[in-house]
């Protein structure tokens, strides 16, 4: 876990995040398929990261009905998606 982090400032990072991807999509679009390639894998690596948050929470003894509620999904779902 990473420690130092003002917490409170999630959303505005996140949507800094969001316009960071944006970005990377229209210069991927603009360039050759080797660009393409690479943004692509951006995904596997987010997939990656995202198993790993919700490994935390759980660490932290978070449930699976809260990380089910954090994304929207049943927590039947969510532990079947992320509990590999």
């Amino acid at each position: 876990m990473i420690t130092g982090l003002d917490m409170t400032d999630n959303t505005d990072f996140f949507k800094m995040l969001r316009r960071m991807i944006k970005a990377g999509a229209v210069r991927a679009g603009n360039a050759d398929e080797h660009d393409l390639s690479d943004f692509a894998e951006i995904q596997e690596f987010f997939n990656e990261q995202l198993k790993i948050a919700i490994h935390s929470q759980l660490d932290q003894g978070k449930s699976w009905t809260d990380i089910g509620v954090g994304l929207g999904i049943t927590k039947q779902a969510a532990h079947k998606r992320f509990s590999k």
